[in-house]
This record gives structure tokens, C-alpha cells and sequence, in this order.
């Protein structure tokens, strides 16, 4: 319950199931105390070893920081998603289960479920692969019932260029704040694709190279590539990016000196409020920092995709 009556929790057909007589200001202060203690006992317990600096660098990122000032639901499924890749990694049905409860209040939620399913398809593991596609087939038949027919609208359409990140917002951004109103979403694909080009003539021995080749890295890579594609592809505020930061950590154990410092300006330059503040982002230096972090951004995607490919389809050789 809010100051100006009761608070939808989510855009989810849970939501309107889900209602508590709750005061939200009262428990998101005791929620973020709560993960606070809990940040600091786990910071406390770890020992960061130089090999895990960038891991743990990323949990005073601009978009971590974001994520707890704003104590969005998204808090308990990165937490929850980190328990089970990193804690309780065999708990599948489980996390099955809850990967389930989020997918009805957000959307990417269902990404980890397709990727339990291609991790376990992709290793023959035939009774998981069965429950995860039943989980699967059971959370799309859901989900695209409700917004076709329920009027959910399950991804929001943030598009302010300070507080967003994916292709949605990104034109959005371009075409409403900084005066491109000629910007369409194919422009920015193809800009991207150039980038791409460009990079693969100066460098293609490196840019086409595999960079995850340990069991336990792939497992952590292939679970949560859909998630980052479908936070990527669509219109999200910033905070989202804490998703990304467990592929990012897999990848950057194997890229060389120049892919990591763009993996280090995307993730310390997002949100770009953390940068200059409210600004609408009009002036031409706030369009290329805007800019240059998309760019960065668009890397990684492009390095998860090249990884992606590179394991389905040593998978499919080995099989074959």
C-alpha cells in the first residue's frame, strides 16, 4: 500500500493474483537493510583474489548501485539467479519453479528456463530436458495467452537515454531526444553491423576466436545467453545490465586488452545519469557518450552470440 492507495507489483498476469497489505515504504527500507546485511557478510566471507577483481568491480558499477536505490523486484531475481548458478547449481526443479513465479510478473525470467533446457538438451540430459521443456512450453503458452488476450503488457518502454539500455530504447532515445526523427530501428542495426565490419578487418583472428572453453563457464555462459539477448533486444532502464554481469565475467576470463576495456567503459558508463546527472542528454558530448556506450554494448552482445554459436555447434559435432 502506497501514500496514494495500492501499488500494482509487477506487469505480470501475477501480479493482479499477488496483493499484500503491506506499507511499501515501510518494507523496501527493510528489504534494502536486509540485502544490505547480506552484501556485507558476503563481501566480508569471499576472498577477492586478483583473477575475481572485475567480478566483484561490477558490484560498484553505476547500474548495481541503480538497481539498489531503486529495490525493484529485479533485486530478487538476480538473487535468486545467483544462488542457483553459483550456490545450488543442481537444484533444478526448484529454481524451475521460481524462474516460473518471476516469468509471470517480468518477462525475462522465462530466459534462464530456455537455457536450463539448451544446457540440458545440448548434454543429452533427457528427463531434465523433458521437465525444463514442459516448464518451458507450459510459461510461453502463459505468458502469450495473457498478453493477447488479458492485456498485460509485460516489458515496459523506458526510453530516456540517461536510465535505459536495449534496441527499443536506444531508437527511442535517438529519435526523441536527440532530433533524429528520421531514425528507424533498422538504421541502428546497421550501424551496429558496420561497427562489426570494421572491427573484424582490423582484428579477425582475435574477433572470431572462441573465448569460453571451461565446463563450468559454459554452463553459467549457456543459462543465461537468452536472458541477455531478450534484456538486450527490448526497452529496459539500466539496472537490468546486473543480468549481463555473470556472462561478462565468463567472457572476460579470455579476450584480450582492448575487448576489456570496452566491456569496462559499457559497464562503469551505465547508467549515464550516474555521469551527468538528469540531464536530458542533448549536447553533442552526451550523444557520444551515449553513442560509444551502445557501441561497447553491442560488442558484447556480439561477443555472447559468437560464443553462443561456437558451443551449439561444437555440441552438435561432438553428437554427431
Amino acid at each position: 500500500m502506497g501514500y496514494d492507495g495500492p501499488v500494482n507489483i509487477g506487469f505480470g498476469p501475477l501480479s493482479k493474483i499477488l496483493k499484500f497489505n503491506l506499507d511499501i515504504w515501510n518494507t523496501t527500507i527493510l528489504i534494502s537493510i536486509l540485502f544490505g546485511i547480506a552484501f556485507v557478510i558476503f563481501l566480508i566471507k569471499i576472498d577477492i583474489s586478483e583473477k575475481d577483481l572485475f567480478k566483484f568491480s561490477l558490484l560498484l558499477s553505476p547500474s548495481f548501485i541503480f538497481l539498489f536505490d531503486a529495490m525493484n523486484l529485479d533485486i530478487a531475481i538476480f538473487l535468486t539467479s545467483i544462488i542457483y548458478l553459483y550456490f545450488l547449481k543442481n537444484w533444478n526443479f526448484t529454481f524451475l519453479i521460481i524462474f516460473s513465479l518471476f516469468s509471470m510478473l517480468k518477462l525475462y525470467p522465462i530466459g534462464f528456463i530456455l537455457g536450463i533446457f539448451i544446457y540440458n538438451f545440448i548434454n543429452k540430459n533427457l528427463k531434465d530436458s523433458i521437465i525444463s521443456a514442459g516448464f518451458l512450453l507450459g510459461n510461453s503458452i502463459y505468458i502469450i495467452y495473457n498478453y493477447l488476450f488479458n492485456d498485460f503488457s509485460l516489458t515496459q518502454k523506458p526510453f530516456t537515454p540517461v536510465r535505459t539500455y536495449g534496441l527499443q530504447s536506444d531508437v527511442q532515445a535517438i529519435k526523441r531526444f536527440y532530433g533524429f526523427e528520421f531514425f528507424r530501428f533498422y538504421h541502428l542495426i546497421l550501424l551496429i553491423m558496420i561497427f562489426y565490419f570494421v572491427l573484424f578487418v582490423l582484428n579477425r583472428k582475435t574477433i572470431l576466436k572462441k573465448n569460453i572453453k571451461n565446463n563450468t563457464d559454459i554452463k553459467l555462459f549457456i543459462i543465461t545467453t537468452p536472458v541477455v539477448l531478450v534484456i538486450s533486444l527490448f526497452a529496459n532502464y539500466s539496472y537490468k545490465l546486473v543480468f549481463i554481469f555473470i556472462i561478462a565475467t565468463v567472457i572476460h576470463k579470455n579476450i584480450n586488452n582492448i575487448e576489456k576495456t570496452i566491456l569496462y567503459f559499457f559497464f562503469f558508463t551505465n547508467p549515464l545519469i550516474m555521469i551527468y546527472g538528469i540531464s536530458g542528454g542533448v549536447s553533442i558530448i552526451e550523444f557520444s557518450l551515449f553513442f560509444a556506450n551502445r557501441i561497447c554494448g553491442y560488442y558484447l552482445n556480439f561477443l555472447v552470440i559468437k560464443n553462443f554459436y561456437y558451443i551449439i555447434n561444437e555440441s552438435i559435432n561432438k553428437n554427431n
